[in-house]
C-alpha cells in the first residue's frame, strides 16, 4: 500500500475544495493548498482536535452501530472493486484505505460507508468542540460549508445520493 500522505498530495481532497471556492470555512487558503500540493510548503501539523478525531473515529463508527442501529463499514475495510465508482474515478490502496482520484484531480478518503434503510450512504465522522458547534449554521443543526464541501465531493466520487455524518462533540 502506498503512503497515504504521498498519495494525497496528488489530489485535491474534499477538505481542500472550500479553499478552491474561496470560502472562509476551509482548512487553508488557496495559496496554502497550492503550495502544499506542490511540496513548496511544509506539511501542516495536525491539531490536537484533528488527532483526537482520528483516534476516536473507530469508536464513533462503532457507536453508530450500537446507538443508531446503522451498519457501518470503515473506509479502510472497503474494497473499491466492489463499488460502482463514477466514470473517471480510480483508486490507490493506502494504509488508510483506498484513496479515490477523479481524472479532474479531485479525490480523497471518506471515513466509511453505511447502509441505512437499505440505502448505501457515505459515512463521514467529524469531531467538534462545543465552542465550535455554537458557530455552526442553524444553531448547530447544520454542517459548516467546509464539511459540506467534503461530503459533496465524496458523494460525487462515489456516485452516491445520501450521506450520514456523525459528529462527536466535546
Amino acid at each position: 500500500a502506498q503512503d497515504w500522505h504521498d498519495a494525497r498530495k496528488r489530489v485535491g481532497g474534499g477538505s481542500g475544495v472550500v479553499a478552491l471556492l474561496g470560502g472562509d470555512e476551509g482548512f487553508g487558503t488557496e495559496w496554502e493548498l497550492y503550495h502544499s500540493k506542490r511540496g513548496t510548503m511544509p506539511p501542516r501539523e495536525p491539531t490536537p482536535a484533528m488527532m483526537l478525531g482520528t483516534v476516536l473515529e473507530p469508536a464513533i463508527i462503532e457507536a453508530t452501530r450500537q446507538i443508531l442501529g446503522w451498519d457501518p463499514t470503515p473506509w479502510a475495510d472497503i474494497d473499491p472493486r466492489e463499488l460502482r465508482l463514477v466514470p473517471g474515478v480510480t483508486f490507490t490502496l493506502t494504509e488508510r484505505g483506498p484513496l479515490l482520484r477523479h481524472e479532474s484531480g479531485l479525490g480523497g478518503t471518506p471515513d466509511g460507508l453505511v447502509v441505512v434503510d437499505g440505502v448505501l450512504c457515505l459515512l463521514e465522522i467529524k469531531h467538534a468542540s462545543s465552542w465550535a458547534l455554537r458557530d455552526w449554521p442553524g444553531d448547530g443543526e447544520e454542517l459548516p460549508t467546509g464539511y459540506l464541501c467534503q461530503v459533496w465531493t465524496y458523494l460525487g466520487l462515489l456516485g452516491l445520493d445520501e450521506a450520514r455524518v456523525a459528529v462527536l462533540c466535546d
